[in-house]
């Protein structure tokens, strides 16, 4: 009897406002996560080990800091990229960043002018998120 092939949990892909969502980069002889623009066909920003003062980025930076962590991968010096020697590891830590981008969606802080409009007594639209 065949062994049951183990899969792992389908996680949704996290999109960001401007429509750019995360992806592996495997073009270099190591595997990169970067923010990819589907419009334009290329990859934008790639994830280094520093905070940009940025929701997405560093709510990624934190969830890729703790992936490493939980599975004893070295972490790059700071301002340097995450690399990945093996793709099915870079895999995993894409779905440990798109999980943690859609949990922490909902706790996504309010950006100034939000913040200035809801005081002023601005309702926002049915379905409307920061």
């Amino acid at each position: 009897m065949a062994a049951k092939k183990k899969t792992s949990q389908r996680v949704p892909r996290y999109v960001d406002p401007d429509g750019m969502y995360l992806a592996l980069d495997e073009r270099a002889h190591d595997t990169q996560i970067a923010w990819y623009d589907p419009v334009e066909g290329e990859f934008g920003l790639y994830l280094a080990n520093e905070r940009l003062n940025n929701w997405e980025n560093d709510t990624a930076i934190d969830a890729l800091r703790g992936f490493c962590k939980n599975k004893g991968l070295e972490l790059p010096l700071r301002g340097q990229e995450f690399r990945f020697d093996s793709t099915s590891v870079a895999r995993e830590a894409l779905r440990a960043v798109n999980a943690r981008l859609n949990l922490d969606k909902a706790n996504k802080p309010l950006p100034e002018w939000a913040k200035k409009a809801l005081a002023e007594g601005w309702k926002p639209p049915k379905g409307w998120s920061p």
